[in-house]
């Protein structure tokens, strides 16, 4: 994303024009050392060579706040007119080839500037000022409003800076410029205006992945509809959910799940009544939206404050939750992240020849359209596809020559388990979010590839709050286990059950000011118990240590309380999944009348035939013990066949009962406990 140095040459001829046949950047230096975790240690234990001495005890933490970089001003031309020349140096007709980059964009940004106020005197610490601008306030260095409004607005930016590029790929070859994707969200929000879908409006899209979902969210931005993203691998009964929660005025569908479709409308309800289009060819019963017309409009101006879209959470622990976020707050959260990746918030400063983006993520997530706005924010393409998949991957990357990636947990661990090699030469990073990657993935993947991998902490409801940079990966400023160190402009604390901040190092909610979320549709008893005098409560449990790092221990309604100590379900998950034999693993609480209750493992087995259930169950509790304390360690271990996924690939974690006895193995192993007791792994006493 980094500008080239002054005195380089822009590459120019047709390497440099016809990206899919342009060579492979040289393959980088080996990325940092992957040091071994030491075993026995408990996680937290892991400093990874932080700085400075504790703070006394009980010193509160009443805010942590971390500082950005300010950028110098550039000229930043009109949203929606462009440049003088730009429309019409294509036809608009066609979808553009890989273009040559018509001039090379260099962004003046200044050496960041960092300010620490002093403390108040009483040993406690002065919340540190981010060093940009309020959401929505004048910025006093360019002297121009900072456009806290519509997101249709970065799109429209980067169609005046670099219009004649390329800024959207489909995964069967397909390229269009920014201009198009301006000229056919046009099209979108003309025909959405005749179905009488205004400002406010909100408009449900049911479709499979793809390039037409990024014209049709913009579309719906530039007339100030609210897209209302459901996920495509929803069934008829959740689609119907989805509708009936949200009231949107308008369904869009597309003929991929035709059967779906067809039981959605024929069944009763508020739902079925919301009129339903077809995006691609007209369905039985569904009318074609005709929105192929390439139209110039202009985006309507929005306050930070409206609505800009309704995203679904995953589902990992009840039912889907409807979560309504703002045009302001989703802005800040791209600059939150363009600050600590790029060095500045400026939109567009990664240079007209940087390589696209993929979006690996379904734009149905949360994930999948912050990597499509954030890659648009920057100034490069997007390469959007249908559903990740490991040979997939491998036949983009060459293509493209993708030099970052933006990926799932679940999509690394697919990665490891694969048979081929994928080529990662000149790929520089791997973004990790959307859950925590285990350590033995994380090892079992940078030792293979020697690309780090970074982790980002965020949530659909806060944005990105925390995280690692390449320039912490080669510095060694990482720590083992943690979350990462909080993003410039984020104000977390982390309080108890009262609601009172914790000192350092103390466990407890992660709770975080943001402006990105206007809570939970139709649920108002669970958005006041998010969003409390504007602190967002994420409901993960975890605390700061005295370097300013974010260490996550589980999710609050997720601990398990065994013998009155506090067990963490993803702790022993991670160790678990660290066993050659353990392809996956989910933990859960069940009742215990002696310890109130047990930590019981579901256990996937891998591929091998020699160790029975009961053998593999013993050698899988002492292996937990052996690295975790012993209270922890699972009183049961059971064998199943697959695990329960969301839409999004986390684990679920509803609470429902255990597998029938038909569809799952017991395995039974002794469990000593403290004072010679011994226990088996069904919870029977010895």
């Amino acid at each position: 994303m980094a500008d080239r140095p002054q005195g380089q040459r822009r590459r120019t001829g047709p390497a440099a024009r016809d990206l899919p046949g342009r060579p492979r950047r040289a393959r980088l230096p080996a990325g940092p050392g992957v040091p071994d975790e030491p075993r026995g240690v408990p996680r937290r234990q892991l400093s990874g060579g932080g700085r400075g001495r504790p703070p006394a005890p009980g010193t509160p933490v009443r805010r942590l706040q971390v500082l950005g970089r300010r950028a110098v001003p550039r000229p930043r031309p009109v949203p929606g007119r462009g440049l003088p020349g730009r429309l019409g140096r294509r036809d608009r007709g066609q979808a553009a080839p890989l273009g040559d980059p018509a001039g090379h964009h260099r962004g003046l940004a200044a050496p960041p500037v960092r300010r620490r106020e002093p403390g108040r005197g009483d040993g406690t610490a002065r919340p540190l000022r981010r060093g940009g601008h309020p959401q929505g306030h004048h910025d006093r260095d360019r002297g121009d409003p900072v456009s806290a409004g519509n997101l249709v607005g970065i799109l429209e930016g980067r169609c005046a800076d670099r219009g004649d590029l390329p800024g959207l790929y489909g995964e069967d070859g397909r390229a269009w410029t920014f201009d198009q994707i301006d000229l056919l969200a046009g099209g979108v929000a003309a025909a959405l205006r005749a179905e009488g879908v205004g400002p406010g409006d909100r408009v449900a899209c049911y479709l499979t992945n793809g390039p037409e979902i990024v014209f049709l969210l913009f579309g719906a931005w530039k007339i100030g509809a609210v897209p209302v993203t459901v996920s495509s691998l929803y069934n008829a009964a959740e689609l119907a959910e989805s509708v009936a929660k949200t009231a949107p005025r308008l369904l869009l569908v597309d003929d991929r799940r035709p059967d779906v479709v067809a039981t959605f409308l024929a069944a009763d309800g508020d739902a079925a009544q919301v009129p339903v289009r077809s995006v691609t060819s007209p369905l039985t019963d569904v009318p074609e939206l005709p929105w192929r017309q390439e139209t110039r409009v202009t985006g309507v101006d929005v306050g930070p404050q409206a609505e800009a879209c309704i995203l679904f959470t995953g589902g990992t622990t009840g039912r889907p939750k409807a979560v309504s976020v703002t045009h302001g707050g989703t802005r800040e959260s791209l600059m939150r992240l363009a600050r600590v990746t790029t060095g500045t918030e400026a939109e567009g400063s990664a240079a007209r020849d940087a390589r696209p983006n993929l979006i690996a993520l379904p734009l149905f997530h949360s994930g999948g359209q912050h990597a499509l706005l954030f890659a648009y924010f920057v100034g490069r393409a997007a390469v959007v596809w249908e559903r990740f998949g490991v040979d997939r991957l491998a036949d983009l990357m060459p293509r493209f020559g993708f030099d970052n990636l933006f990926l799932l947990p679940t999509m690394v661990f697919d990665i490891v388990h694969a048979e081929r090699d994928l080529p990662f030469a000149g790929v520089r990073s791997v973004l990790v979010a959307g859950q925590a990657i285990s350590w033995p993935v994380r090892r079992a993947f940078e030792e293979r590839y020697r690309v780090p991998i970074l982790v980002n902490y965020g949530s659909t409801e806060a944005g990105h709050i925390a995280g690692w940079t390449g320039r912490d990966m080669k510095a060694g400023r990482w720590k083992p286990g943690s979350a990462g160190r909080v993003y410039p402009g984020v104000e977390l604390e982390i309080r108890d059950d009262a609601g009172a901040a914790l000192p350092t190092g103390a466990e407890g909610e992660v709770v975080v000011r943001s402006a990105l979320t206007r809570g939970y549709v139709d649920d108002a008893a669970a958005s006041a118990e998010l969003v409390r005098d504007g602190w967002v409560h994420t409901g993960d449990m975890g605390y700061v240590d005295p370097d300013g790092v974010l260490f996550l221990v589980g999710r609050k309604r997720d601990m398990i309380k065994c013998g009155g100590f506090q067990v963490w379900p993803e702790e022993i998950e991670d160790e678990l999944r660290g066993h050659p034999l353990v392809r996956d693993v989910r933990v859960l609480g069940r009742p215990d009348d002696r310890l109130g209750e047990i930590p019981v493992a579901l256990v996937v087995r891998a591929a091998d035939d020699t160790v029975d259930d009961t053998d593999l169950a013993a050698r899988l509790v002492a292996y937990a013990r052996e690295r975790l304390a012993h209270f922890k360690a699972p009183r049961r271990i059971e064998f199943v066949p697959a695990l329960e996924r969301s839409a999004t690939g986390k684990i679920s974690r509803v609470a429902a009962p255990l597998p029938e006895a038909g569809k799952i193995s017991r395995a039974a192993a002794p469990v000593p406990e403290a004072g010679g007791t011994s226990r088996s792994t069904d919870g029977g006493s010895r």
